[in-house]
């Protein structure tokens, strides 16, 4: 699926995304949507209908800058162990997705 297909990338860019500065990251998460992109993907999020549309490009690279920085957040967690708030199951309030890859 492509949200599988974002989080494998982001697997695989983490270490570079994690020590580059502020416009790097931002150069980075666009590199990533237009890979997506020119794979077929595309970034979906609910109008206010309810009906599922494509995002704009820069609602899709704040996805991806979103899971970059919940990848830093697992990882952290996962150092330190788990505590109360992280064993807390979370509600995914995200209503945008990749999809298509």
């Amino acid at each position: 699926s492509g949200n599988k297909y974002l989080k494998d990338l982001i697997v695989e860019w983490y270490g570079q995304y994690d020590v580059a500065t502020k416009i790097e990251k931002t150069a980075m998460a666009e590199h990533l949507v237009n890979l997506i992109k020119r794979k077929g993907g595309n970034f979906l999020k609910k109008n206010k209908d309810g009906f599922w549309v494509k995002a704009a490009f820069i609602e899709s690279r704040t996805k991806v800058s979103h899971g970059f920085r919940k990848k830093r957040e697992m990882d952290s967690h996962s150092k330190v162990g788990r505590s109360a708030e992280a064993r807390k199951p979370h509600l995914h309030g995200d209503k945008r997705r990749c999809v298509g890859v």
